[in-house]
């Protein structure tokens, strides 16, 4: 789990904060070691003085105790040199490669009006060394997150060049693209697999990652401060229902805008090729995301789309048991939002004001959708008829229930303090409506 500690301002910067290499960073950098030349191109030193590993030494597993046992003096990214790494070259390269692998892809290139730059544009970028490094680590040891940072990067590419952004404002969007992910690399694997169910506990140490990678990219010299502000931001979302820090429009860095954008779409295109899931997604979720940058992927959707391979997984009463669901949790927050002695959310920040902000999104949603509560049959039985709609309520249930989930965990987050909060003859309601919302949250 990532080691990093920090505390963070208001407006999302982390202050009093400082870098402290974490025990899976560094075990990641030994186990490469083993397979690549990866050497001190300095003396190591741990905090106390101590040298650990002299100037020109390899690094490799028979280190790893040695390294994990101290705190260091400095980041190792800045220590450590590693044979054949990523560099500019190199990454375009790949990008090239990308480009040809899939045809919406390389139709994506033609669509941005410039599809050299988008096969060239990475070579071209002045990649610092512990940048480099750090990829490198990446594509070693997390090949799938060096995919994604990857592709992300491109994605980006594609809205700078139709957002005619300047050369240098591009630079900075392409290296925090490709560096976003960088705080995943402290982070033990194995709470990022995805059969692993996250705990609470274990949440907060993902939604820290972030922050480890702006204090990562901050300890880069000559690194311009716009990249790791736009790494810092790249989960906030502009109605303020993101992370670390809950910010919302202005507060958000301008690139930043653009890479949350680049960082959902690759994720749901990795997930689901189709492409039925990113369209859907995307338009339910219009307060979350700059509209330029959404209307400009969907640019690149508009091509017609192949019935979705998952049209079937939802039969129409599956879809209706889930839908009910939704239902109930939303019939019974109006119940118990009438006997609430809370203040609107917009008035009041403690307590349970957030929940009346999530719920709001989650109706906004829902009726973008066309959702009307009182004939989900007929709904489930359009499902059942048409492929189409099929695919897309298989996307908005999927989109509810992730919701529905982020409500649950932020309320057992809270705990104790939410339940003292709430008047005492709403409490045994509110338990109960709880456990209406983690069964809807767990319906498989």
């Amino acid at each position: 789990m990532a080691n990093s500690k920090h505390a963070a301002h208001p407006n999302g910067s982390p202050a009093a904060a400082h870098r402290t290499d974490s025990t899976h960073y560094k075990g990641e950098i030994a186990a490469m070691g083993d397979v690549s030349a990866v050497t001190a191109a300095i003396d190591i030193h741990s905090d106390n003085g101590i040298k650990l590993v002299a100037k020109g030494h390899r690094i490799d597993s028979r280190l790893r105790d040695k390294l994990t046992g101290h705190s260091l003096r400095e980041p190792l990214d800045r220590g450590l040199e590693v044979a054949d790494g990523v560099t500019p070259e190199t990454l375009g390269k790949a990008a090239a490669d990308c480009l040809e692998e899939q045809h919406w892809w390389t139709q994506l290139a033609a669509r941005s009006g410039d599809p050299l730059a988008m096969r060239h544009g990475l070579s071209r970028l002045r990649l610092p060394a512990a940048a480099g490094f750090n990829l490198t680590l990446a594509r070693a040891q997390r090949p799938a997150l060096y995919r994604h940072s990857l592709r992300v990067a491109l994605l980006c590419h594609y809205l700078a060049i139709r957002m005619e952004l300047p050369a240098a404002v591009t630079d900075k969007l392409l290296l925090a693209a490709l560096c976003h992910d960088f705080g995943e690399l402290h982070i033990d694997p194995a709470l990022l697999a995805p059969e692993h169910r996250i705990s609470g506990e274990e949440r907060r140490f993902v939604h820290s990652h972030p922050i480890t990678g702006y204090l990562v990219l901050q300890d880069i010299p000559d690194i311009d401060p716009e990249v790791p502000r736009t790494v810092l931001h790249h989960h906030e979302r502009l109605d303020g229902s993101g992370y670390p820090a809950g910010l919302s429009v202005d507060a958000i860095a301008p690139l930043s805008r653009l890479l949350m954008v680049a960082d959902v779409a690759e994720s749901i295109l990795a997930r689901f090729p189709d492409r039925h899931r990113l369209s859907t997604l995307l338009r339910l979720n219009l307060r979350k995301y700059d509209g330029k940058a959404i209307a400009l992927v969907h640019e690149a959707l508009i091509a017609p789309l192949p019935p979705s391979p998952n049209a079937t997984d939802l039969p129409a009463w599956t879809a209706g048991e889930k839908l009910t669901m939704v239902v109930r949790v939303l019939t019974g927050w109006e119940q118990l939002r009438r006997v609430l002695d809370t203040a609107p959310h917009d008035d009041d920040q403690d307590g349970a004001g957030f929940l009346f902000d999530h719920v709001r999104n989650l109706n906004s949603m829902l009726l973008q959708f066309g959702f009307n509560p009182d004939n989900i049959e007929g709904l489930a039985e359009m499902a059942g008829a048409d492929p189409e709609i099929a695919a897309e309520l298989v996307a908005v249930l999927d989109e509810v229930q992730f919701q529905l989930k982020d409500m649950g965990h932020e309320i057992d987050r809270r705990g104790a303090e939410l339940i003292q909060s709430l008047p005492p003859d709403t409490q045994t309601a509110f338990g109960k409506w709880r456990q209406t919302l983690h069964a809807a949250a767990a319906a498989a």
